[in-house]
């Protein structure tokens, strides 16, 4: 059909697989820039597809009328269609449609993080092959813009720190158990508010958040840094005791947070680390003041230092924005096929990370860990924090159900009296 302003307009067919909160969320920004994008770029997009599981499922938003099917492999094949956009959550499946897509020369914007932390380098691969785009902003920190941002600042820079609050769901447990709230509680409401799944563990165990360290840090250091590289613990063993520990301590009161870090060991060089881990910081570190269920990434570049990005992390219409910059982005042209992660030679170094922690053990494992406190907190169940040691040191307790481990992070205090130390 030929709309108002549509004469010369160059057509732009759209496959939209998922129907779910974020993928209503795409349908209805489709819709609402439709005519402004047909006025200021000259393209005129039309959602010809919407793939979904049950046609007959009730929907906030209705799809365009001819548009709803169950056939995800025939959307992708239309002729008619250029762009697809992938919000499913699939990942077997999904890596062979979006593999199919890119082959067929057509454009992929996916908001599906375990898909292309599994299989992201096969992926950008095939599109960098086929000259088209895969773009993922969506799939990272939801609304926050960090994947166009730092794929921006390593044109130009050295990029050598990704340090992140990568999963609101689990920062907003931590904001609330800081105010005196027990985990089971806080958990309970957040499912209810919808921030946490009915099976809550991806996120409570941190494998949100690792997917998503491993992209950022695959794109900032330029090669693959792959799920097995990263270490993780999650905050599903923090009790309230543990939290309250930690805001009486010693120097000040600290905040927990799951921070997702990669950093390379010098700048320029092959050789990283890269962890997901609970982390009690002081009051003036950045973290700190990340409340609720907001997303935060710092970045670390040679040149301009550290930046900050935060805001929401999840939700249909700031997720459905993210999709809709890349699309846009396709749409102009606006970003090289050549893949954002990258084929460097990077070496993981994980049995170097050092630092101290706070640790509560189970009675099993008290007698070990006695040696290695610099300061103990409660002798029953024994508590307390450790001198430097390495994280490897402590795989019996983050191994043990029983225990709980939490990094400490050096005020800047602390920080300035180790330089003069040395």
């Amino acid at each position: 059909m030929t709309t108002a302003g549509s004469v010369g307009a160059r057509p732009v067919g759209v496959a939209l697989i998922g129907y779910g909160t974020v993928g209503q969320g795409v349908a209805a920004g489709l819709a609402a820039h439709h005519d402004r994008w047909l006025t200021q770029l000259g393209v005129d997009v039309q959602l010809r597809h919407v793939v979904v599981r049950d046609a007959a499922a009730p929907r906030d938003v209705p799809a365009p009328p001819g548009t709803l099917g169950t056939d995800a492999a025939a959307a992708v094949a239309d002729p008619a269609v250029d762009l697809v956009v992938e919000v499913a959550g699939m990942v077997d499946e999904g890596r062979r449609l979006l593999g199919d897509a890119l082959r067929a020369g057509k454009h992929v914007v996916s908001a599906n993080k375990a898909l292309l932390s599994a299989h992201g380098e096969e992926l950008a691969g095939l599109a960098q092959e086929h000259g088209v785009n895969l773009l993922f902003e969506a799939a990272v920190a939801g609304g926050v813009p960090i994947v166009r941002g730092l794929r921006d600042l390593v044109r130009v820079d050295h990029v050598h720190t990704v340090d992140g609050i990568l999963n609101g769901s689990c920062n907003y447990i931590l904001t609330a158990m800081s105010e005196g709230t027990d985990y089971e509680t806080v958990a309970a409401r957040a499912q209810e508010l919808g921030y946490l799944e009915a099976d809550p563990t991806a996120d409570v165990s941190g494998a949100d958040s690792l997917r998503k360290l491993r992209l950022l840090a695959s794109m900032a250091f330029g090669g693959p840094v792959l799920e097995e590289d990263i270490d993780c613990t999650g905050i599903d063993r923090i009790t309230a005791a543990d939290i309250l520990a930690l805001k009486a301590a010693p120097g000040g009161p600290r905040e927990v947070r799951l921070l997702g870090r990669a950093q390379l060991v010098e700048p320029g060089g092959e050789a990283y680390t890269a962890v997901v881990e609970p982390v009690a910081v002081p009051q003036d570190h950045w973290a700190a003041g990340i409340l609720g269920s907001t997303n935060a990434v710092t970045l670390g570049a040679d040149q301009v230092g550290a930046l900050t990005f935060s805001g929401p992390g999840a939700g249909r219409h700031e997720t459905a924005s993210a999709v809709l910059t890349d699309l846009v982005d396709v749409l102009l042209g606006a970003v090289p096929t050549s893949s954002p992660l990258g084929d460097r030679r990077l070496r993981n170094t994980r049995d170097e990370v050092t630092g101290r922690w706070y640790v509560r053990s189970s009675d099993a494992l008290s007698t070990q860990l006695e040696p290695l406190l610099e300061r103990t907190h409660l002798t029953s169940p024994l508590s307390g924090l450790t001198g430097v040691v390495r994280r490897s040191e402590l795989q019996p307790w983050l191994d043990d159900p029983g225990s709980c481990v939490i990094r400490w992070e050096p005020a800047a205090h602390d920080l300035d009296a180790q330089e003069d130390d040395r």
